[in-house]
């Protein structure tokens, strides 16, 4: 992959999901992938927030192979560790663990262990996502094990135990122990000792 290919295939990303008119104009002003991905960052929920993300789960290995420096030094990493910036997680065949700062999506199945201050987002039903310390996960899809005094906002599965902060918002909940629990009326809970 060299600078135009990645260019082009991000302008017609744009095209074919209607992009915002700033970021845009940002594309087509780029002189360089760093500048490429300082747009994506800059408009980074338009990529997550499934504008996009069909796109960046089926290129984004691609487009980071040969890429890897730029990517690294816009501060984002693909299927691998980090301790800040945006981690993509796609499909990495193997477990990834994070820690420090770290944003982590993740676009397809994986499994992944964050810890300090990582938050996680997940949109995936095949993957599993454990939290420890004061890490922080957004578990859309998946399922979730949430540890120490992490704080998960769950969909799907969760297991808690500690002092967990959980927010409920659909399928089961196994409840080893938490410090704070709110649920919404369609979860299950399973009290376990």
């Amino acid at each position: 992959m060299d600078y135009e290919q990645f260019k082009e295939e991000c302008k017609q990303a744009c095209h074919e999901r209607h992009a915002c008119h700033d970021g845009y104009q940002m594309l087509l002003r780029s002189n360089s992938v760093e500048e490429i991905l300082s747009t994506v960052v800059r408009n980074w929920s338009d990529v997550w927030k499934s504008k996009y993300s069909d796109i960046v789960a089926k290129n984004i290995t691609r487009w980071f192979d040969g890429l890897e420096n730029n990517f690294h030094r816009a501060g984002i990493y693909v299927n691998e560790p980090a301790r800040n910036g945006i981690a993509i997680v796609s499909n990495p065949g193997k477990v990834l663990h994070f820690e420090g700062t770290t944003r982590v999506y993740i676009f397809s199945k994986a499994h992944v262990i964050a810890t300090d201050t990582v938050q996680v987002y997940c949109r995936d039903k095949n993957s599993e996502v454990s939290l420890f310390d004061d890490a922080y996960g957004k578990i859309e899809a998946g399922r979730v094990f949430v540890h120490d005094a992490a704080e998960a906002e769950t969909h799907q599965e969760c297991t808690c135990y500690d002092r967990t902060t959980i927010h409920a918002m659909g399928g089961v909940l196994y409840d080893y122990g938490h410090r704070r629990l709110s649920a919404t009326e369609d979860v299950e809970i399973i009290k376990k000792k």
